[in-house]
């Protein structure tokens, strides 16, 4: 994760998949060499203490709050540390591009009021950038599934009641599609 050190980013990305840790659980052995095994820190004597470090690092930033239960420390995730995780995980999106195509195309269309005009510039800018293809200002098209991804960045933006995603067979200017997309060309039929 950007602005984190290594130990930081296993941490939050650990917390984000949902798993409970304690700071026992970070300092066993066993733990340091299963989560930090491509990691250098693990040769170092000194692991423990940069794990420590590490967790008060991300508690200074108000990313990951430490709560006693039962006589441990737990370490839990907080809003804006939630919040970081999403953005980390937008700013490395990419759509994915399956072996085959079906031959359908897959659109996403918008129609986002102008009081949501930066969240509006901001999707078009993050799809452009995931790599699908702009046929119009609101009008975005993948040659493969990508709903998904499409839910989540709405969701981010918090847009998605405005937002329709299509599937269709065919588009006119499919011959310039299947070569900005490098696919087979469309036989007709």
């Amino acid at each position: 994760m950007s602005k984190f050190g290594s130990i930081q980013s296993m941490i939050m990305e650990i917390l984000g998949s949902g798993s409970d840790v304690t700071m026992a659980f970070l300092m066993s052995g066993k733990s340091t060499r299963a989560l930090f095994r491509n990691y250098r820190t693990l040769r170092s004597s000194r692991t423990a203490q940069k794990i420590r470090q590490s967790v008060a690092a991300l508690e200074k930033r108000r990313l990951v709050n430490m709560r006693e239960k039962n006589g441990e420390s737990h370490i839990i995730l907080t809003d804006e540390g939630k919040r970081r995780l999403l953005k980390y995980d937008l700013d490395h999106m990419h759509l994915a591009r399956q072996k085959n195509w079906d031959g359908k195309w897959h659109i996403v269309i918008f129609d986002i009021p102008e009081k949501y005009g930066k969240a509006r510039r901001a999707l078009s800018w993050k799809i452009r950038q995931m790599g699908a293809f702009s046929m119009q200002k609101s009008v975005f098209i993948y040659p493969f599934f990508w709903r998904d991804e499409i839910d989540f960045v709405t969701e981010f933006f918090h847009v998605s009641p405005y937002v329709r995603y299509i599937e269709a067979f065919q588009v006119e200017g499919e011959k310039d599609l299947c070569r900005h997309f490098d696919l087979p060309p469309l036989k007709d039929g």
